[in-house]
């Protein structure tokens, strides 16, 4: 075992001691820019900067029951407003999800019902009907699961939230999503648009913090990996890295290391409808790296941590749920349909 694992380790070190020149995209709409040092930006450590608000969303979900033919999940979700490091409200919304199973031409299709919980902020019921073979949904051939169209449904209302709190932001406030602002299922599109298009006219910046990057680079390195090695600053944003023409990802791309002592390093976008000539890039990683001093995730924005703790579905909550829902419907034969394999997960 001992010589295997030593052939495993000289492969690995093989593999992650390539240098790397740039990422490779297979998108034609993308186009990579040459790794160089003088694309590394340092993050101020002390700006004398106006306080502007940032607003942090995530959301959560968590599945009630599901079969191949319908599913029920509960959504929440948490926007989070800073200013100066100082919390200033914080708002939950909450709605149940039905997505069912239709027939009709042969083709098998999903509509949606939403039922929110006092005046949550919602998607249209409209957007959430697709084709089980919508390729924005698919993993492969197979037709879309079931569960796809809840995380769209997710994906729009944090958007759609996003939207609702800029109108009352002001000059050169800050949304900050969970994720990135690429538009990657069918109707997404509109909903970016319409938060792009708000916060255009008040002049906010929208921008979206990825905790995953599954870029590659020439050398078939990791991209972040790759562009980590090439400095020793403390606390950076790296940019450009890649020219985006594409209407279904319309963002600057940046690598950013938040904290000189973080330990991740992040994929960060903000919306290419905002000019960088004249922008403060500077003033912008500051109000954020300010925001993520935190120990319980050093380096990482501290309200997309309570936005993400806050909008969770907790197991507790929804076995909770599960009980009410089983007290009004038994619907034990379709969770059957399943769950058959974790009998053999609870083996011995």
């Amino acid at each position: 075992m001992q010589k295997i694992l030593d052939k495993v380790a000289d492969e690995l070190k093989s593999i992650t001691s390539r240098e790397s020149k740039r990422i490779v995209f297979t998108n034609p709409d993308y186009t990579a820019v040459d790794f160089s040092t003088d694309n590394f930006h340092q993050i101020p450590k002390n700006l004398d900067t106006d306080g502007h608000k940032v607003v942090f969303i995530d959301g959560g979900n968590a599945t009630l029951v599901e079969s191949a033919s319908f599913i029920a999940s509960f959504v929440r979700l948490c926007a989070c407003v800073y200013q100066g490091n100082k919390r200033l409200s914080m708002q939950k919304h909450e709605f149940f999800v039905i997505v069912s199973s239709v027939s009709g031409d042969d083709k098998i299709k999903y509509k949606t019902n939403i039922y929110p919980v006092n005046d949550a902020s919602v998607p249209s019921v409209s957007d959430l009907k697709f084709d089980s073979m919508d390729e924005s949904l698919r993993n492969g051939v197979s037709r879309a699961e079931i569960g796809r169209v809840v995380d769209c449904a997710r994906r729009f209302a944090e958007l759609n939230l996003a939207a609702k709190i800029a109108y009352g932001l002001g000059e050169g406030d800050i949304i900050i999503l969970d994720g990135t602002l690429e538009a990657k299922y069918t109707h997404e599109e509109k909903y970016l648009n319409l938060l792009y298009k708000i916060a255009l006219s008040k002049d906010l910046k929208v921008c979206a913090v990825a905790k995953t990057c599954r870029f590659v680079t020439d050398s078939g390195d990791n991209a972040l990996v790759a562009v980590n090695r090439m400095t020793k600053l403390p606390a950076w944003y790296y940019f450009p890295i890649v020219r985006i023409q594409s209407e279904n990802h319309r963002a600057h791309l940046f690598f950013t290391k938040l904290h000189e002592k973080a330990e991740y390093l992040f994929r960060f976008e903000l919306h290419s409808g905002v000019e960088l000539d004249g922008l403060d890039l500077r003033d912008l990683f500051y109000h954020i790296a300010e925001n993520s001093k935190d120990s319980v995730y050093l380096g990482y924005p501290y309200g997309l941590v309570e936005a993400d703790k806050h909008a969770r579905v907790t197991n507790n909550e929804k076995n909770y749920l599960r009980t009410l829902l089983a007290s009004k419907i038994n619907l034990e034969k379709y969770a059957k349909t399943l769950d058959a394999h974790s009998v053999l997960d609870n083996i011995g």
